[in-house]
């Protein structure tokens, strides 16, 4: 993150000031006296499992801060940070935001200016109205004038806005920026906390407070001392407890903090992780005399010496904290993994038409059925029947895109008319609406991707297919030949998101593998039996069963033994029940604790192998060399 970010060049403090030196010293050279006497401290604690920790199951994880609203971030000409699917303004240390996300926030921007530039456009024409009045100037307006000063310049802004509305927000619905840390708080909750912020005193309170609200918003769980102590728990106990089980801690460096206690609780934690950049350090040089002092600036270095990543501004720590929500990396895979379910876990209602991009690659199609059949699941791209007995490509027709070209077009007109048509004055009040209405087209730009149409349904498998291939999980379908023509339609369709399924027949699987997720679909009476007498009841976080309608079976046992272990019966809604069931089976799958460990450990082996392998080829590379020197000089001329 600090390479790509750096530090702002135009910052005060130059970035040479901030590089490694012979005289920067580490964290426990600066502050080892007040650590180690804090370790001491730790040492005497009769510290519990994490698993039975009490203070974890009492905190509410709903406690989180209600997101701020304010319409002049609109109205602020600074430019915009993204921060997940949110989006922000700094001015000064202050932060202001919005409920509007990403995708839709040029859009918004654009009409509330146009809003206010009307109202302010009316409002001086009725005051020049008021004041020929009040002079007794009765001269009037006739009909044509008064609708092209009153009117006239709202219809175009309106008129425009009326198809960027039907392009943005009636097709594609709510796009979402989504990254790893996103998806896995959409598959499910954790008992845990993504985020801690780690301050003392006013001056990062602010900060701290709406940089949380914004990340609890999106559903993400963060610590804070001011919300998250409890009566009943040690405020050192607290604060360690927190610096060890968070995701990601935010560190905000002030004289104060760190004297405190607070600091030596915090810190000690971040030094004991393996991965040094899931600690961010902040420390506010251009509001904080203390940062710019000799002990600041030796603070800063030490935590930079370390691995830490630091910012020096509000600008930075967005961004740091934008990239950690946006990242890839597996250590937010391996954390969500390793942490307690909530009590109350599963996906984000489809109801919110939550629409992500991940799984695919393309944007269009220009093949496919345009009118999809009733009830049908839809990619973007792909589209399967409800009963699962047809699938095939969608055609997609860019159509936001080109309403966002037609508007820059009528832009482009409205600036270049009165100049064609020869009517001054040529300068004009359209001019400034047709200006924020065009800045509003690459919002239109952005949604015109056929990966955001997806079904609502879709949503949970989209967000385990990635999960599944970061825990090296495999996915097999059990049954007949029959079965699996059958369900050939639909392995056909998720296939095309990336989702492969091997294929086995139940009396060929003895028995079911680590790591591996079954898929049973059964069909007759002696498969049934099968399935009864090896696989029902073991293993079920590991597997989902699917058949045909039993009642029409001779055999009652078998037929109860369906009905009350299948999860999914073919239907007219036979697809739509698969998937959700589907990826509710999956999030528990891929959570699994014992799956995770073997995981690693398998993954650990491997690495190992490869760079003993690699040290093994240089080692052969090198050997020969050194033989050759050890012999003696009438053998030279031999060899």
């Amino acid at each position: 993150i600090n390479a790509e970010y750096g530090t702002d060049p135009k910052m005060p403090l130059p970035f040479d000031e901030l590089r490694h030196t012979e005289q920067d010293v580490g964290l426990e050279d600066l502050y080892g006296d007040q650590l180690n006497a804090t370790r001491e401290e730790i040492k005497s604690w009769s510290l519990r499992d994490d698993d039975n920790d009490a203070s974890v199951r009492r905190q509410n994880l709903d406690m989180s801060p209600e997101p701020m609203f304010g319409a002049r971030v609109f109205l602020n000409p600074r430019p915009t940070l993204p921060l997940g699917d949110s989006v922000l303004k700094i001015n000064g240390d202050d932060i202001i935001a919005c409920r509007v996300n990403y995708y839709h926030f040029d859009f918004v921007q654009a009409l509330a200016r146009i809003i206010l530039v009307y109202i302010l456009f009316v409002t001086v024409l009725l005051l020049w109205t008021a004041i020929r009045w009040l002079r007794g100037i009765k001269e009037e307006l006739d009909d044509t004038s008064a609708n092209h000063i009153f009117f006239g310049e709202m219809f175009h802004a309106v008129g425009a806005y009326l198809l960027l509305a039907v392009g943005s927000f009636l097709v594609l619905g709510r796009a979402t920026r989504l990254g790893r840390m996103g998806a896995l708080t959409a598959m499910s909750n954790v008992q845990g906390h993504h985020f801690m912020f780690s301050y003392l005193g006013t001056q990062y309170q602010s900060l701290c407070g709406n940089l949380s609200s914004m990340l609890a918003s999106q559903g993400f769980h963060v610590w804070m001392d001011a919300y998250r102590l409890e009566n009943a728990c040690s405020a050192s106990q607290a604060h360690h407890h927190a610096a060890r089980t968070s995701a990601y801690r935010v560190l905000c460096l002030s004289q104060a903090f760190t004297e405190s206690h607070q600091f030596n609780f915090t810190v000690i934690p971040a030094l004991e992780m393996h991965e040094r950049n899931t600690t961010v350090v902040h420390a506010d040089w251009n509001h904080d005399p203390w940062a710019r002092s000799p002990e600041g600036r030796q603070a800063i270095a030490a935590f930079r010496l370390e691995g830490f990543v630091v910012t020096t501004s509000v600008e930075e720590l967005v961004k740091a904290l934008d990239a950690i929500v946006m990242s890839n990396e597996n250590h937010i895979s391996a954390w969500w993994r390793t942490t307690k379910l909530a009590p109350v876990y599963g996906l984000t209602p489809p109801s919110d038409s939550i629409r992500v991009t991940c799984c695919r690659e393309s944007r269009y199609s220009i093949t496919g059925k345009l009118c999809l059949p009733e009830r049908s699941i839809s990619s973007g791209l792909h589209y399967i029947t409800a009963d699962g007995t047809e699938t095939g490509p969608v055609l997609v027709v860019p159509s936001v895109a080109i309403i966002g070209v037609c508007v820059l077009l009528w832009g482009a007109w409205s600036f270049a008319s009165p100049f064609v048509n020869g009517k001054s004055p040529y300068f004009t009040f359209w001019w400034i609406f047709s200006a924020f209405t065009m800045s509003a087209t690459p919002s239109l730009f952005q949604l015109s991707d056929a990966r955001f149409s997806h079904s609502p349904a879709l949503l949970p498998v989209l967000l385990a297919r990635d999960e599944l291939v970061r825990s090296h999980a495999e996915l097999v379908l059990v049954g007949s030949h029959s079965g699996l023509l059958r369900m050939q339609a639909l392995r056909d369709f998720l296939a095309e998101l990336g989702i492969s399924f091997s294929t086995c027949s139940v009396d060929s699987l003895k028995q079911m593998k680590p790591n591996y997720f079954y898929c049973f679909h059964i069909e007759t009476v002696e498969e049934a039996a099968i399935y009864g007498e090896r696989f029902a009841g073991v293993s079920t976080e590991q597997q989902l069963l699917s058949c045909i309608l039993p009642s029409e079976w001779d055999d009652e046992d078998c037929a109860m033994l369906m009905i009350m272990y299948s999860a999914v019966i073919s239907g007219d809604s036979f697809v739509h029940n698969f998937l959700d069931t589907l990826g509710c089976k999956l999030t528990l799958f891929l959570h699994c604790r014992e799956m995770a460990v073997d995981v690693q450990a398998a993954e650990m082996a491997r690495v190992e192998a490869e760079l003993d392998d690699a040290a093994e080829a240089e080692m052969i590379a090198i050997e020969p060399s050194h033989k050759k020197e050890e012999l003696p000089e009438e053998h030279t001329a031999e060899l």
